[in-house]
């Protein structure tokens, strides 16, 4: 989904005196611009300058649940949603709009930073949204496992009930563990026919390649990496950074001590991100 170049002076009124151009009549996918406000009739402006909208990315837009609702309302042939909960969505937002969207929703993407999206929303994806071919969710970080409604049960749950899904994203989900991993892929190969998933995309801890690698059916792509990398090293306390700088320092020492203990793999080692 390709976005508006970022410009300074963009307003909605310039961006739908902008959209009104003839040359983007048939536009399919649309990115919503940073920075631009949204109002409360921004979704019934945009359908009028695109009509033929079918995938509407709001991240990074601080859209609320009832602008959410409202595109679905004025986007007709809407089939593909990405949303974020940075700002004002909720989960029960989220919940709202899937089952509103129903069977049209094909593709579903979820970004979450210190807030949660409910199993009960989960559960309502797979409800009612059983012709989805693509769900991605990302954590940038959560607080705790325990709020965390994207759990292993619920994506398994997903997958089982979603079988025209084709894709499955999945950021730093803490609470998917191998099991679940496995559980998805045993439940696809049982029958090939009936489950479309055939592309994992996962990024945490697990190293979901090696976990998958005798289904052969499935196009895995996976980065092992801490759950907290991809916001910084900000949530390190003075106290741990300290630690690990003092760690390094000692690998270092005894590396010089003994030059050959370099060239052996020590999977206990962790790089200082400074």
């Amino acid at each position: 989904m390709s976005r508006l170049n970022y410009n300074k002076a963009l307003n909605m009124t310039s961006l739908l005196k902008l959209l009104q151009r003839p040359q983007f009549a048939n536009v399919k996918a649309f990115a919503f611009p940073k920075k631009v406000k949204i109002g409360d009739n921004t979704m019934k402006q945009l359908a009028k300058a695109l009509p033929n909208l079918e995938a509407l990315d709001l991240t990074d837009s601080k859209a609320k649940d009832q602008h959410v609702m409202a595109a679905i309302e004025n986007f007709p042939s809407l089939k593909a949603l990405s949303i974020d909960t940075w700002f004002s969505l909720t989960s029960s937002g989220i919940t709202s709009a899937v089952q509103m969207m129903g069977e049209q929703l094909l593709d579903l993407r979820i970004e979450t930073i210190l807030s949660y999206v409910s199993e009960s929303t989960m559960e309502a994806i797979a409800t009612h949204c059983p012709n989805l071919k693509y769900f991605a969710f990302r954590d940038r970080g959560h607080y705790s496992n325990n709020l965390d409604g994207v759990t292993g049960r619920s994506v398994v749950a997903l997958v089982r009930a979603c079988g025209h899904l084709e894709t499955l994203e999945l950021h730093k989900t803490t609470c998917m563990k191998q099991c679940h991993y496995v559980e998805i892929a045993e439940l696809v190969s049982s029958n090939l026919e009936m489950y479309a998933l055939r592309n994992i995309i996962a990024i945490g801890t697990i190293d979901v390649c090696e976990v998958l690698a005798e289904y052969t059916f499935l196009n895995v792509q996976d980065k092992c990496e801490s759950r907290w990398l991809g916001i910084g090293v900000m949530f390190w306390s003075k106290y741990e950074k300290r630690d690990r700088e003092e760690e390094t320092k000692k690998r270092r020492e005894e590396e010089m001590t003994n030059p050959f203990q370099g060239f052996a793999f020590d999977p206990d080692f962790e790089p200082l991100i400074g």
